[in-house]
């Protein structure tokens, strides 16, 4: 039969003709299929094809197929059936239903779906391997607590003063699966960048692949961790030899000029300093409508033992300055993201939740009274209400940027003079 063909409820074993791409199902259809001529080299088992090098597969050029009318449960049939079907793996580590070969060489045979066909009706394929209830996929086991800081030390443990690429941190993970693979994390992370997005928040800037910008955005998180001073030629300098960012002849040579570059990045940090400025006070207006309506406890607000003490009233404005903003943002980030994903989780949980007072972490805190519950489905909720970067702040990764007491020392050998200040921020907000 055609691959398109196919029974994903089938259970027998399947098995495929390479020289026309015809699928065999059960050992009575090979044996007939054999019996009419069919050239036995030719048929192979389909479990221990899909292990195969992709390049291959792609060399047996076959027809893949039309998938757009596809439904998600002929999605979750295929990922069932195709999990069921692939032969175990046969390396230490390695996990049984993977992209790379398994569900590459799916869509090369004509089996099934394509990565991107997947990742726009799941999202990402740690989605997808949620859906089909896949038990050893990279979306499973140890990671599956982990949060975003977790990956971005692990990154740095590896990389040390140099910057780790995929092949490192792919031997590490087959190695010992204790170690996260880096498609999983391209994969969870995908819609705040993926892997790269890691390498970058680790201190690992991939200089090579930007484009312009990405030298701006640079420039802004420089701007952001040294309280908006412009960098100069010489603090890009210091901090590429550092393997922070790029040169400053790199940058003049995307800009044409430096003063280009800093004209730019300024024009962008006070856009997007506005934009942080104007996203917070929304963010507070929806927590005193919270606050107003009954909607957002007021206890969620305040630390233990404002809680546990006996007050007055307090004003809605009252209780908004007990803590920092962005720490009562976070606070209403976690919340409002638990009581979408268990909505009948007690109240008294929820503020103890999303008052951040588990050592392990958010995610951790929710997945340990609701295994169902995944971590990329608490990070995806965070997204789709627009919380995300205030439960994971990115803030505290820019600290790699910060001029330290180095820099004096690097701009007075330099300039050989003494007594050399810090530079001043020399941009303000208007």
């Amino acid at each position: 039969m055609r691959p398109n063909e196919i029974d994903y409820s089938d259970t027998r074993k399947p098995y495929f003709d390479l020289s026309n791409g015809e699928v065999l199902v059960g050992r009575e259809d090979r044996e007939r299929y054999l019996d009419e001529g069919a050239d036995p080299s030719d048929v192979v088992a389909l479990g221990a094809l899909l292990r195969e090098s992709p390049e291959m597969i792609a060399a047996l050029n076959l027809e893949t197929i039309d998938t757009s009318g596809w439904s998600r449960d002929r999605f979750v049939q295929f990922g069932r059936w195709i999990n069921r079907v692939v032969d175990p793996p046969s390396q230490p580590g390695q996990k049984r239903l993977t992209r790379n070969p398994v569900l590459q060489n799916a869509y090369k045979l004509g089996l099934g779906p394509s990565a991107f066909a997947v990742r726009k009706t799941f999202d990402s394929y740690g989605k997808f391997y949620v859906a089909i209830r896949a038990k050893d996929t990279h979306n499973v086991g140890v990671f599956k607590d982990w949060e975003l800081d977790d990956f971005v030390q692990h990154v740095k443990r590896v990389g040390g003063s140099k910057r780790p690429t995929k092949e490192d941190l792919k031997r590490l993970s087959d190695m010992n699966p204790a170690n996260p693979d880096p498609e999983y994390m391209h994969q969870r992370f995908h819609d705040i960048g993926g892997f790269r997005a890691i390498l970058e928040l680790a201190g690992y800037p991939v200089i090579d692949l930007w484009d312009r910008d990405d030298y701006i955005d640079w420039g802004v998180r420089f701007m952001q961790a040294n309280n908006g001073v412009v960098p100069t030629s010489r603090m890009a300098n210091y901090l590429s030899a550092k393997k922070l960012g790029p040169a400053a002849r790199t940058i003049s040579d995307n800009f044409t000029k430096l003063s280009i570059f800093q004209n730019e990045v300024c024009d962008e940090w006070r856009r997007v300093e506005e934009e942080k400025r104007k996203d917070m006070e929304d963010k507070l207006d929806a927590i005193r409508a919270g606050l107003a309506s009954g909607s957002l406890p007021m206890d969620l607000f305040l630390d233990q033992t404002q809680a546990d003490r006996t007050y007055g009233p307090l004003s809605i404005e009252e209780c908004l300055e007990q803590l920092p903003a962005d720490e009562t943002i976070g606070r209403y980030g976690r919340y409002i993201v638990i009581s979408a994903l268990i909505p009948g989780m007690s109240e008294e949980t929820k503020i103890e939740i999303a008052s951040g007072q588990h050592e392990r972490g958010f995610v951790n805190a929710i997945r340990k009274n609701h295994s169902d519950i995944s971590s990329d489905q608490i990070e995806y909720e965070a997204l789709m209400l627009d919380v995300f970067d205030y439960i994971w702040p990115m803030d505290k990764h820019m600290q790699e940027l910060k001029l330290d007491d180095g820099y004096v020392e690097y701009y007075a050998a330099l300039e050989k003079v003494k007594n050399v200040r810090t530079p001043r921020p020399i941009v303000t907000l208007v």
